[in-house]
């Protein structure tokens, strides 16, 4: 991707959910976890990271298409250096919503603690590169929130709390409040199927259910979307990528 002239992008910095966590959850006690095979499968050295995909996710593909680094570590995880930080992070946690009782349910890292997370990271980089060359470092940032299905999916249809408190719609625009809240104080192709993921059957598996012990699981992972019944694959997040990044790049430059 070129970015227009005299424009840089520094660091890229993310928020929410699986979608773009690349292994905070397997540095807490959460109920979902990628930590083991076959997720990661085509990540380097074939190694399960943490990330819900056979590879890349969505803000690996960013930081890379954007200039920045090849991949977004996870801000929790204890190898990372200082080098590291300058270029961005990713504070999101598998499991995560902006209802609360969501991550009640899942144990996540929930949205309001990611950015006290965000916080302390801002201190560490005003600590080593002083207030002014951490603040050009975030201004020239670029932020991403994926959140929300897991408030649904997860809460709202599978227990009984909030459908007695609220219909659809209603929470729907609880669920837009909170988003707004959060934000506001933040400083097809050659493939194989894309109606099924790639892991076991690839209509139930996700999380634990897809292992290395999951029956049918595919070969190449680049004919699929997706890579579990949720998340899509490395393949899948290129190609999303690939349609939404030269608009994105319009609207903030």
């Amino acid at each position: 991707m070129n970015l227009p002239k005299n424009v840089s992008v520094q660091a890229v910095l993310a928020f929410g959910d699986s979608t773009m966590d690349p292994g905070n959850n397997n540095y807490i006690k959460a109920l979902f976890k990628a930590n083991f095979p076959p997720y990661g499968k085509d990540f380097m050295g074939g190694n399960p990271t943490g990330r819900f995909s056979n590879g890349k996710i969505v803000t690996d593909v960013f930081a890379k298409e954007l200039g920045v680094k090849e991949y977004l570590p996870a801000y929790l995880d204890p190898s990372i250096q200082d080098k590291d930080l300058q270029t961005g992070v990713s504070f999101a946690s598998a499991g995560s919503g902006y209802d609360p009782l969501t991550t009640t349910i899942t144990s996540a890292i929930p949205l309001p603690v990611q950015l006290d997370m965000f916080k302390q990271y801002m201190g560490k980089l005003i600590k080593k590169n002083g207030k002014e060359v951490a603040n050009k470092i975030i201004s020239n940032s670029v932020f991403f929130i994926s959140s929300s299905s897991n408030d649904f999916l997860l809460n709202y249809f599978f227990f009984p709390t909030r459908r007695s408190q609220y219909d659809v719609r209603a929470y729907n625009n609880m669920l837009v409040e909170r988003a707004v809240g959060f934000v506001q104080p933040s400083y097809f192709l050659s493939l194989e199927d894309i109606d099924r993921g790639s892991c076991g059957t690839g209509f139930i598996e996700m999380a634990f259910t897809c292992n290395k012990f999951s029956p049918t699981t595919c070969s190449d992972a680049s004919k699929y979307l997706f890579w579990d019944s949720i998340h899509p694959s490395e393949k899948g997040y290129n190609i999303y990528v690939d349609q939404v990044l030269p608009d994105l790049v319009k609207s903030l430059f």
